[in-house]
């Protein structure tokens, strides 16, 4: 509970709250998509956003609407990428891509955790299977692609959001 002083003086209790809502609808998202708009509009069907609101975006969506998807086809792995698929069970292809994104890794089991080149400490890098030919990559700045959709977001709906 927390204490809240109301417009005539007095104190009140409050509760606080976390509710976490799905916005349904999201399309299977393309590379040139915009994200802050299909959220907006997406948002509606729950009420819509409200100030403060927290969004939570996976990476996942934001790579392939800005185009950071891999087809594996078109990957020719090393002999240490073969020998990575050795370990893990994961296609030589997709070792290849993990070795390309990552500085170092370890592996842990069938888990490889690599220390990605722009310095966060992702399982494969943060290379994630899209379907059985396609993988994504993170953004090149997860930050600023962050900020962009939370930016995009505020212009639509009008209202201060976090996003994460």
């Amino acid at each position: 509970m927390s204490r809240a002083e109301s417009a005539d003086g007095s104190s009140e209790e409050r509760a606080s709250q976390f509710i976490a809502i799905a916005i349904p609808g999201i399309p299977e998202i393309k590379k040139g998509y915009d994200i802050g708009k299909i959220i907006f509009g997406r948002s509606r069907e729950v009420g819509g956003l409200l100030d403060n609101d927290v969004i939570a975006v996976a990476s996942k969506i934001i790579s392939k609407a800005e185009g950071r998807i891999v087809d594996t086809s078109r990957v020719f792995p090393s002999e240490q990428a073969n020998e990575l698929s050795q370990i893990t069970g994961k296609p030589a292809q997709v070792c290849q891509i993990i070795l390309d994104e990552s500085n170092e890794y370890i592996v842990r089991g069938h888990t490889i955790i690599a220390h990605h080149k722009l310095g966060y400490i992702l399982t494969s890098a943060g290379v994630d299977q899209v379907d059985k030919l396609h993988v994504s990559l993170i953004p090149q700045n997860p930050d600023l692609s962050a900020q962009r959709v939370r930016e995009r977001i505020e212009e639509l709906s009008k209202k201060a959001v976090k996003n994460v």
